[in-house]
C-alpha cells in the first residue's frame, strides 16, 4: 500500500517538475531534532541544510533565492538567524533573553519582519536585513504573530488574538492602519500573500475537527475553504507563478506530519514527502 501511494503522488507531481516550479524550504525532526530541509516542488532530491543539536526551524526564502532566514535555538532561546541557501555561512542577526520566530522577508530584501515576546507577549517587530534597526510594529497586551508580507512591500498580514480569538489582520508596513479581516468563531492564523497580492491564505481552526486550510480575497472577503480532513492541514505557502500551495497536514497520523501540494484552488491534493516525521513551516523559493 505504502508503494502505491508513493507511486500516486509520483504521477500526481511530476507536472510540477516539468514546469521547474522550484524548491520548497521546510523544518523537520527526521535526524532527532527539528531542522532546515530541502525538497524539490515534485517531491524529489530532499537534502537536510542544518545540522545543530538544537531546533532549527521557520524558514523563509530571500526575494533572489540565495538565501534563507530562520529560527535556532542554539543560543539558549529562540533567535533569528539567516543562511545561504545550502546551509553555509549561518550568521546570527538578533539576540535577546526572550524569543525571536517566525521570519518573513520582504519582497525588496531589505528588510525581515519576525514575532517577539521581548516587551513580554508577542508582538511583530521589523529589523534591516543585516539584523540592525530593530523596531517594533504593534503594541497590544494581546499576542500578534506570524507576519507576512504583500508582494508590493507595503503591507504585512499577521494574526492576533485581539478580540478573543486569533483573527487575520493587515497593517502598513510602518505598523499603522491595522485593520481586521477576519471575523470568525474559529482561530483564524498563519497568513500568506498570494504573489499577484490579491488573495490571502491561512489555516482555521474549526473547535472539534482540526486545522484547514482557506483562501479569501486580501481585504477580507469571499472566504472559501480549500482543505476537509478530518485531521489538520496547516501553515499555507504560495508557489511563485500563484499555481500552487504548499501545506503541512497530519491527515496520515495525529504524529505523523507531511507536507502536501494542491492546486490554488483546492484541487489535487498530493503528498510530497513521507517520512512518518514532524515536518512542517513550509517556505517555497520565490524564484525557479
Amino acid at each position: 500500500m505504502r508503494t502505491l501511494i508513493i507511486l500516486l503522488s509520483f504521477l500526481a507531481v511530476a507536472g510540477l517538475a516539468e514546469e521547474g516550479v522550484g524548491r520548497i524550504a521546510f523544518n523537520s525532526d527526521s535526524d532527532g531534532d527539528h531542522e532546515i530541509f530541502l525538497i524539490n516542488a515534485d517531491g524529489t532530491n530532499q537534502i537536510q541544510i542544518t545540522d545543530n543539536e538544537y531546533l532549527d526551524e521557520y524558514p523563509s526564502w530571500s526575494p533572489d533565492g540565495r538565501r534563507i532566514v530562520f529560527v535556532s535555538g542554539c543560543d539558549g532561546d529562540c533567535e533569528i538567524f539567516v543562511m545561504d541557501a545550502d546551509g553555509c555561512n549561518q550568521t546570527q542577526l538578533t539576540k535577546n533573553e526572550s524569543e525571536d520566530w517566525c521570519p518573513s522577508w520582504s519582497p525588496d530584501g531589505r528588510r525581515i519582519a519576525f514575532e517577539s515576546d521581548r516587551d513580554g507577549d508577542s508582538e511583530i517587530f521589523v529589523m534591516d536585513a543585516d539584523g540592525s534597526n530593530q523596531l517594533q510594529l504593534t503594541d497590544n497586551v494581546q499576542s500578534d504573530g506570524d507576519p507576512n508580507w504583500s508582494p508590493d512591500g507595503r503591507r504585512i498580514a499577521f494574526d492576533s488574538d485581539r478580540d478573543g480569538d486569533w483573527e487575520i489582520f493587515v497593517m502598513d508596513n510602518d505598523g499603522s492602519s491595522q485593520t481586521q479581516l477576519t471575523f470568525n468563531n474559529r482561530w483564524d492564523t498563519a497568513p500568506a500573500w498570494s504573489p499577484d497580492g490579491n488573495r490571502i491564505a491561512f489555516d482555521s481552526l474549526l473547535f472539534g475537527f482540526g486545522y484547514e486550510i482557506f483562501l479569501m480575497n486580501a481585504d477580507g472577503s469571499s472566504e472559501t475553504r480549500l482543505t476537509n480532513n478530518k485531521n489538520n492541514d496547516a501553515k499555507p505557502a504560495w508557489s511563485p507563478d500563484g499555481r500552487y500551495i504548499v501545506f503541512c497536514s497530519n491527515r496520515d497520523g495525529i504524529w505523523d506530519w507531511d507536507l502536501f501540494v494542491m492546486n490554488a484552488d483546492g484541487s489535487n491534493q498530493t503528498q510530497l514527502t513521507i517520512n512518518s516525521d514532524f515536518e512542517t513551516a513550509p517556505s517555497w523559493c520565490p524564484v525557479e
